[in-house]
């Protein structure tokens, strides 16, 4: 296990250069030929964040369930990581047989090639994030001290999903019926991890309970914890705990998956 860990560290700093190089190319490749270019980074939030915020806010008056900050903020907070969450949950743990050139031709690293593409991800998302703090501001809404948090949750958010494509970016590449199953659970998660509702406002106790072991439902309580709610993560044990444990047994899982099959998936693609 510690020599999986060694190798996963050790090809993650060798090809450090090259994560990097081949997460901006990612990047300019998903937005080069379109007319708007760059501008389709933020058209999907956009609609998005306005469709849910019409529906919510207006239609089903949603913003009694938060405080006293604008529901907009408190929506778009939640939803800007989600996007960065859902790329990873399905287009993530498929990055094997999406980058097959890598694992055939050069040998890339299996972990390296699930680092570059969250690390484009991860870069899309920051922008939006900055941008969306920057519209607020611009707006006369104040931020305090708590928000110093965000960079260390998006940190280990970026760690989580690391973990979760090399744990299931190789079986995926071996079982087509399991790509297709995270695909399917993708839309009812969003559903159920509070992105669009108020997890504190959950009046059932096994509610609140089984939420606090999904990881989506604790990135979205932590950036509100820090943008909207303004405390720190750490001073809830009841949020902390639970993903401790999740994160540990993703943790152990991704080295169990990246050990046994890590030599036998370029012969599967």
């Amino acid at each position: 296990m510690f020599a999986t860990i060694k190798q996963i560290v050790v090809d993650n700093y060798t090809w450090r250069h090259q994560i990097w190089d081949l997460a901006l190319v990612d990047i300019k490749k998903t937005y080069r030929g379109a007319v708007l270019g760059w501008a389709w980074m933020f058209a999907k939030p956009l609609i998005y964040i306005g469709c849910f915020w019409f529906a919510l806010d207006l239609g089903l008056r949603a913003s009694d369930t938060v405080g006293d900050y604008p529901f907009i903020l408190w929506l778009a907070t939640g939803l800007i990581p989600w996007f960065f969450m859902a790329d990873m949950l399905t287009a993530g743990s498929g990055v094997l047989k999406r980058y097959s050139y890598l694992v055939n031709r050069i040998r890339f690293p299996l972990s390296a090639i699930s680092s570059f593409f969250a690390l484009s991800s991860l870069m899309v998302f920051a922008v939006c994030f900055v941008v969306m703090l920057a519209v607020a501001l611009a707006c006369g809404i104040r931020f305090d001290a708590h928000l110093a948090q965000v960079p260390l949750v998006v940190l280990v958010m970026y760690l989580f999903f690391v973990l979760w494509s090399i744990m299931t970016s190789p079986l995926t590449a071996i079982s087509k019926d399991l790509g297709n199953l995270i695909k399917a659970m993708s839309l009812p998660l969003f559903w159920v991890s509070g992105v669009i509702f108020n997890v504190s406002a959950v009046e059932h106790g096994w509610v609140s309970t089984v939420l606090s072991f999904n990881p989506v439902t604790f990135f979205v309580t932590a950036m509100r914890a820090a943008v909207c709610d303004r405390y720190w993560v750490w001073e809830k044990p009841e949020l902390l705990l639970p993903f401790a444990a999740v994160l540990t047994v993703t943790a152990l899982c991704a080295l169990l998956a990246h050990r046994q099959f890590s030599k036998g998936v370029a012969d599967e693609l």
